[in-house]
């Protein structure tokens, strides 16, 4: 809250950033992406684990998932999506996978008109990335 002349307090304009969750195991790529993003305007939020990401599903409400596919032993990204949709995590919220396990070279699945999933393999192109981010958080570029 802001407190205004008056001594009223008014409440702060809710965030015009495009939120994000990240979920990956590896640090490395959790830092680069959430510098990079941020750099690009967007409000970032990174997970390493499914505790983390239940949290911050529901606390951050995002705009858009970034989710490794594959987390070690934790299991697999995609069945702790399934199971925030089941819990009531917005099922519209598009979402980017990124995996290793994904064929090294191979071209990103890429959205569709009206798609809300797409496929990477790891190691990917950033600016390709940042392209289908903005394509499915509808934010232009600046």
């Amino acid at each position: 809250m802001d407190i205004e002349r008056n001594g009223m307090e008014v409440p702060k304009p809710p965030s015009m950033k495009k939120r994000i969750l990240i979920l990956d195991d590896e640090w490395a790529i959790l830092e680069l992406l959430r510098i990079k993003l941020v750099r690009y305007g967007f409000e970032v939020a990174t997970a390493r684990n499914e505790r983390e990401f239940w949290t911050l599903a529901f606390e951050k409400r995002p705009d858009l998932l970034i989710l490794d596919i594959w987390l070690g032993n934790q299991g697999e990204s995609t069945r702790l999506y399934d199971d925030a949709v089941r819990a009531g995590f917005d099922s519209n919220v598009p979402v980017i996978f990124i995996s290793a396990l994904v064929e090294d070279g191979s071209p990103p699945k890429r959205p569709s008109d009206g798609g809300r999933f797409v496929l990477y393999g790891k190691p990917f192109d950033f600016d390709l990335l940042l392209e289908d981010i903005r394509k499915l958080t509808c934010v232009s570029e600046a």
